[in-house]
């Protein structure tokens, strides 16, 4: 029973494994804001990749903007 989203906005530094959460809920897009720490980003990147995910880190990209038409 995959609940779709369209953005999964992770923030404050949680520890966490996106593995668990795509159990529960399947994202269009996982951002990172700016108050996770560059080594977690990197980490939960490279989390996305293996899962297919597409992912966003403001930290490094800036502003995240999202058409939701």
């Amino acid at each position: 029973n995959d609940h779709k989203i369209e953005v999964l906005l992770i923030s404050q530094n949680p520890n966490i494994k996106l593995v668990n959460i795509v159990n529960v809920v399947v994202p269009k897009i996982v951002v990172f804001d700016g108050s996770n720490s560059l080594w977690k980003i990197a980490k939960w990147k490279k989390e996305c990749e293996a899962l297919n995910l597409q992912c966003f880190s403001t930290r490094e990209q800036g502003a995240f903007v999202y058409d939701l038409k």
